[in-house]
């Protein structure tokens, strides 16, 4: 089934099914203008040993985006059942976006440090010609990521990483080495067994957006993996956010109200510019001497990361 009858088959599902929905009318109109398309992700689902998530995408007119983004978890029944399992693959999220009239791409080759990040990057290009710029993020959220870590790893930045005495080896950004993962192993279990290595032994800068608040996100196990089972975590674990309503909301959240307890490192209000030298210059100062810290920051560690934050 291609996207678009997978998008029709859903709106005449939805027209059938008598389980009461806001709007009902105005979201069937929407969807059927809507741009919708099925990304296969290599992510591990918890449902089933060696099955992978899928996450259906709607991008729609940003009038509309409320609308559809207050009926995801409805969408996100209805759709399970039609998508059942394709190979490998369950439906497992639904992500609202915006239809994006003008594709733009974004250059990120300025932090094309390694070719695991240069292949990210070039993910991320194809993605954005394509207008699919929910995947695209995910790619250039990836290419960050390395970028940081080789930054860190060049200026050999464990030496001065120092917790209770103790020179720590691994400044370890939140998503996670597969590469370390063995065949065999319970990949949730090495997971935590990996955050919990970093929490304890070193820090874990995690990077804040919307997705912490999806029960079912990746992101939000590990945090909360992270800030319940690890010791030091108000030393250790470092968020980072551009907005600061989003901070607000994790206080109402019974799981992720201790982070709330972490003085964040909050770039909202910043431009793009300014955004990505404060935020490394935090990082440093929070866990360098101050000495290293101006001396790094006068080698431009941080440049050109901000527009992806």
């Amino acid at each position: 089934m291609n996207d678009i009858d997978f998008r029709n088959t859903l709106v005449k599902a939805l027209e059938l099914d008598r389980t009461p929905i806001s709007e009902k009318t105005k979201v069937l109109s929407t969807l059927l203008k809507s741009n919708t398309y099925i990304e296969y992700t290599s992510i591990f689902t918890r449902r089933e040993w060696d099955t992978y998530c899928a996450i259906l995408h709607i991008q729609v007119p940003v009038e509309n985006y409320e609308l559809i983004k207050n009926s995801e978890s409805k969408l996100l029944s209805v759709a399970e059942k039609i998508f059942g399992k394709q190979g490998d693959h369950y439906l497992t999220d639904v992500e609202t976006g915006i239809i994006i009239t003008s594709h733009e791409v974004i250059d990120f080759s300025g932090i094309s440090v390694t070719d695991v990040v240069a292949k990210a990057i070039e993910d991320a290009e194809i993605f954005m010609r394509d207008g699919k710029y929910d995947s695209a993020f995910d790619r250039v959220h990836t290419a960050f990521h390395g970028y940081l870590r080789k930054k860190l790893d060049d200026y050999i930045l464990s030496q001065y990483l120092k917790l209770g005495g103790r020179v720590i080896e691994n400044c370890r950004i939140q998503n996670i080495d597969f590469e370390d993962i063995q065949a065999g192993e319970l990949f949730h279990n090495q997971i935590s067994n990996t955050l919990l290595n970093a929490v304890n032994n070193g820090y874990v800068i995690t990077l804040l957006n919307d997705r912490i608040l999806n029960p079912n996100s990746w992101v939000r196990d590990e945090v909360i993996t992270a800030l319940h089972k690890g010791i030091h975590t108000e030393q250790s674990i470092i968020p980072v956010i551009k907005d600061s309503l989003l901070w607000n909301k994790l206080s109402d959240d019974v799981e992720l109200e201790s982070l709330c307890g972490i003085k964040p490192i909050d770039s909202s209000g910043l431009d793009s510019e300014k955004r990505s030298d404060y935020i490394v210059d935090e990082i440093i100062k929070r866990k360098i001497d101050n000495g290293v810290a101006e001396k790094i920051r006068k080698e431009n560690l941080g440049n050109h990361i901000s527009s992806i934050l």
